[in-house]
């Protein structure tokens, strides 16, 4: 029983460390990687949702939110990309939740089985 209990915090280790690397990710392209106009025009995700004068862990949280309901292709709508790059990047992040989310499910799925 314990090594089922294991393997399943595993795999939501697993999910939490992705979110967190993507959504920093995520961060880093919308506040540094956008052109000067986009910046200026409040044309960012970053910028559109006012993420500069909060806290960083405000940012973070918010950051890992928008990439864990993007990664499971949910994207409740509060928070979406904004400029162009940030779109094709939300698109290939999508392709990419697809395939973590059927791998995690996967493996849960197997732990459930072996169980019984």
């Amino acid at each position: 029983m314990f090594m089922y209990v294991y393997r399943i915090f595993r795999l939501v280790i697993i999910a939490f460390f992705i979110t967190y690397f993507i959504g920093c990710f995520w961060f880093m392209i919308s506040d540094n990687l956008n052109t000067e106009a986009d910046i200026k025009n409040k044309m960012t995700f970053v910028t559109h949702f006012e993420l500069e004068n909060i806290s960083n862990w405000r940012k973070l949280i918010i950051s890992c939110y928008y990439t864990l309901t993007t990664l499971a292709t949910v994207g409740y709508g509060d928070y979406y990309p904004i400029s162009d790059m940030e779109r094709l990047i939300a698109v290939f992040l999508m392709l990419c939740g697809v395939a973590f989310f059927s791998y995690i499910m996967g493996s849960f799925i197997e732990i459930i089985a072996n169980y019984k």
